[in-house]
């Protein structure tokens, strides 16, 4: 310390006013760099995360808007599966391609379509995921005759 007080001394009066000016203008960035610019790079990040959060809500309430205007599901049926998928082949226009259709345990059903639209076909299937909450665990899906067309075998499964 006394060092310091010897160089201060030795100084003359308008350098030890540049030295004071430089050890404040010293002690303000140091201040800046370890205060005020993580503050400030931490409002930068709340408010782009605000702005992504406020983005996020608009597009949900745009998609709220829609999904509004959909029609709800059935509730699931605690029918028999294979009552429940027989109806719904009949339901969906595809009782007169119904070859073969049998209860493999009490949680699945395999069945077999002929001479079937396939198109028809995956709206079934794709309606009975979502309303009745049954899966497809395997399908052997073969051209038929003519285009759009198929031989279907399917082994659906409850999926509670």
């Amino acid at each position: 310390m006394t060092a310091i007080a010897e160089f201060w001394r030795v100084r003359s009066a308008r350098e030890q006013v540049l030295l004071a000016a430089l050890a404040v203008m010293a002690l303000a960035t140091i201040w800046y760099f370890a205060a005020v610019a993580p503050l400030l790079d931490r409002a930068e990040s709340y408010k782009q995360r605000r702005a992504a959060e406020t983005a996020l809500l608009e597009r949900l309430e745009r998609v709220g808007g829609r999904m509004a205007a959909l029609p709800a599901p059935r509730p699931r049926s605690d029918a028999s599966l294979l009552l429940l998928v027989n109806r719904s082949v009949r339901d969906a226009g595809l009782g007169g391609f119904l070859e073969d259709g049998a209860a493999d345990g009490e949680t699945r059903v395999r069945l077999r379509l002929r001479d079937a639209p396939f198109p028809q076909v995956s709206a079934w299937l794709a309606g009975l995921a979502v309303q009745e909450g049954i899966r497809t665990v395997s399908a052997d899906i073969e051209r038929g005759s003519a285009p759009g067309i198929t031989q279907v075998s399917l082994v659906l499964e409850r999926s509670d």
